[in-house]
């Protein structure tokens, strides 16, 4: 579709349509950017195929026009009187010059005049305000000075193109350098181009009205670059957009109600915990996190540990939505009302995180299993989430207001003034300020909202402004949008998955071994035996490895619990990263173990040697020269002999020495003296001798032999 004083671009110029008739397939252009010409015939079809250029409409006035610019406009208006309205004759040349030429006869004006002004209606959009004059366009463009400025004691330095561009690396300096300032950038650019170089030691600079001033660098920089430029360069884009940037709306603009972004960020709680074993030791302060609704303000998720802010803390934020909000009290003694938790397993259209955690992969499951857009807002860029930060303070003012153990930030560079104050008072563990922390979350969700936006429908109502009422009116809007999960599936849709294996002495994962009873009622781990390892998939939390889910191999369907074996124990109670640390450490001493075995060896197999090449040299010195046969025919009477030595050697060799004194508890054995003595009787001769006793080497001799005759 065409249009009267439609724009097009072709061949990189501007042509206005002047006159189109689709019945004889006619248009008439003319080109807007030559300085001469005048309409141009061409086809319709031609000019829908070319591309529109912007503006397509009658360019606006730039500023109300002075008295002088309609004087001029009405001048220029009875030059070309009625011929803008014989149209189409008066786009043709050959009836254009006789048009002209009649006019130019009965008006007086010079045909050329006419011309000009008639090209200059066609150009501004064939409406009387393209007559206008321009004198708004009047004047020196150029920014030199050339003999004008103020008068000084000293003449004014006239400057010139060369200036402008020592004007502009000094201000690309002052740019680049945030510590620099204008004075610094100043000095050093006279100190470079305007200085009467005597040596390479000194320099003497050009006098006042031989150089430029800093005011002229200053009217430089304010004119050629915008405040904006100025603010981007020295500042930053980033903290200008967040502390500069022209505030027209706010983050509400695009929300459309409750549960459409959920907003998400870490913050360390300036509160020094205790051990919970051991209240005298200082643990150091917890990481907090916070999960808000954006239209609500209502605190839905959180989370409060020793763990970095990470993608482990928001996953156990997100978990808490879903979490059972009885149990979680009961656990931590706070008192449990359902009407705090309203929006117990609801989860939003959008979450937003920031950089460290919303960029890892694991924040894909959010949007695979749950059909949760993750959002990732620019670096600092604190005011793309502003209620979630200012739940920060929150947090901080209740906080301060009587916690033991709360450190004030800014005491951070005053440790004088802080005289220890929160260190002597730190009594909380972790189990009670969560707590604490419990209550600080139903205060504020309860706590009405001083400055909030309240639509009229929600003003007639009455209600007080509650994160907690704003939700449960909200949420009635918001029917068949929003999502809810329990927290089984929350948990096994954010939790790592990766894949184990079933091994015959249990579910092996991370060099760690799990079982269940139900995969040894199903014969898993006994299948695997006879025929060979299972893969199979395995969830786990990284944050603890004494328990992971299983997932059956043939039926998806099943999960099983699975917790560590006997072979594992020694792992409970340790996290997935220390678990990898310690293997570590175990697979590089196995290296060091094994070094030493080899060095014993070797230094065994030297000592050996060394005794048999003694007991080798010895043997041929004794000149031994018989048969194997030979050598074995006397075993038995020579190991009979070794036997004895070797007997001999484990007897001692000298007796047992007594004492002369005994103990007061001992009673020496009298000794009786025979009361007669009796002669020894000489053998009779008709008498034979006793038979000597055998030896005990001939009764072992003996009874060998006896054993081997059977």
């Amino acid at each position: 579709m065409l249009f009267r004083n439609d724009i097009f671009m072709h061949e990189d110029e501007r042509y206005r349509l002047l006159y189109s008739d689709a019945v004889a397939q006619v248009a008439w252009a003319i080109a807007m950017d030559a300085e001469k010409g005048f309409p141009v015939s061409v086809s319709p079809k031609m000019l829908v195929a070319l591309e529109p250029a912007t503006p397509t409409q009658t360019p606006q006035v730039e500023r109300p026009p002075t008295e002088a610019m309609l004087l001029s406009q009405a001048r220029a208006m009875a030059i070309i009187g009625e011929l803008p309205n014989q149209v189409p004759d008066i786009f043709n040349a050959s009836i254009r010059s006789k048009l002209i030429a009649a006019r130019s006869v009965s008006t007086g004006y010079s045909r050329k005049a006419i011309y000009k002004n008639l090209r200059r209606f066609w150009v501004g959009g064939q409406v009387p305000s393209g007559l206008l004059a321009k004198f708004n366009r009047c004047g020196k463009k150029s920014s030199l000075t050339e003999g004008r400025g103020r008068k000084t004691s000293y003449g004014i330095y006239q400057l010139t193109e060369r200036d402008h561009g020592y004007f502009r690396e000094a201000i690309e300096a002052y740019f680049k350098d945030r510590r620099s300032t204008i004075e610094v950038v100043y000095i050093n650019m006279v100190e470079k181009h305007f200085n009467h170089a005597e040596s390479t030691d000194s320099s003497t600079l050009f006098a006042f009205g031989e150089r430029p001033t800093i005011r002229q660098l200053r009217h430089f920089l304010h004119k050629h670059y915008s405040l904006e430029t100025q603010l981007r360069n020295r500042k930053g884009s980033a903290n200008f957009n967040r502390d500069h940037r022209a505030v027209l709306g706010s983050v509400m603009d695009d929300c459309v109600g409750v549960a459409h972004y959920y907003e998400c960020d870490a913050t360390v709680g300036d509160v020094l915990l205790v051990s919970e074993s051991d209240r005298s030791l200082i643990v150091g302060k917890p990481t907090i996190y916070f999960i808000v609704d954006r239209r609500s303000r209502l605190i839905v998720g959180f989370y409060a540990g020793f763990e970095n802010a990470s993608w482990v803390c928001a996953m156990q934020a997100a978990f808490s939505i879903a979490q059972d909000k009885q149990v979680l009290c009961e656990t931590y003694g706070v008192k449990y009302e359902a009407t705090d938790w309203p929006a117990h397993e609801v989860f939003p259209s959008q979450m937003l995180f920031d950089h460290g955690e919303g960029f890892t992969y694991a924040s894909n499951r959010l949007a695979e299993n749950m059909a949760v857009t993750v959002a990732n807002p620019p670096a600092l860029r604190a005011d793309w989430k502003p209620i979630v930060e200012s739940r920060f303070k929150f947090l901080r003012q209740k906080l301060q207001g009587g916690v033991y153990g709360f450190v004030v930030p800014e005491d951070a560079k005053q440790r004088r003034n802080n005289n220890g104050v929160a260190e002597r008072e730190a009594c909380l563990t972790l189990k009670e300020f969560i707590a604490i922390f419990l209550n600080l979350i139903i205060a504020h969700n309860r706590t009405p909202m001083k400055n909030y936006a309240w639509g009229p429908g929600e003003l007639a109502t009455g209600m007080m402004p509650t994160p907690i009422n704003i939700w449960n009116h909200d949420i009635a809007n918001r029917s068949g949008i929003a999502s809810r999960y329990t927290e089984e599936f929350v948990r096994m849709s954010l939790l790592p998955t990766e894949t184990g294996t079933i091994t015959q002495t249990g579910l092996s994962f991370r060099g760690c071994y799990y079982a269940c009873r139900d995969a040894i009622a199903l014969g898993l781990f006994v299948k695997a035996g006879s025929k060979g390892a299972i893969p199979v998939k395995v969830t786990f939390d990284s944050r603890l490895v004494d328990t992971i889910h299983m997932h059956h191999p043939d039926n998806k369907g099943l999960v099983f619990e699975c917790n560590l074996t006997s072979a594992s124990e020694r792992f409970r109670g340790l996290s997935l990263a220390e678990v990898l640390t310690l293997q570590a450490v175990e697979k590089s001493m196995k290296h060091d173990i094994q070094h030493v075995r080899d060095q014993v060896q070797v230094d065994y197999n030297l000592t050996v040697k060394e005794i048999q090449d003694n007991a080798k040299k010895r043997l041929t010195e004794a000149g031994v020269k018989k048969s194997r046969t030979s050598r074995k025919a006397s075993i038995k009477g020579v190991r009979a002999k070794e036997l004895t030595a070797e007997r001999n050697a484990l007897t001692p060799s000298t007796p047992v020495r007594t004492t002369d004194s005994q103990g007061d508890n001992v009673v020496p054995f009298p000794i009786k003296a025979p009361a007669t003595s009796v002669k020894a009787a000489e053998p009779d001769a008709s008498t034979p001798a006793p038979k000597p006793r055998s030896s005990i080497e001939e009764m072992v001799r003996r009874a060998q032999e006896s054993m081997m005759k059977g």
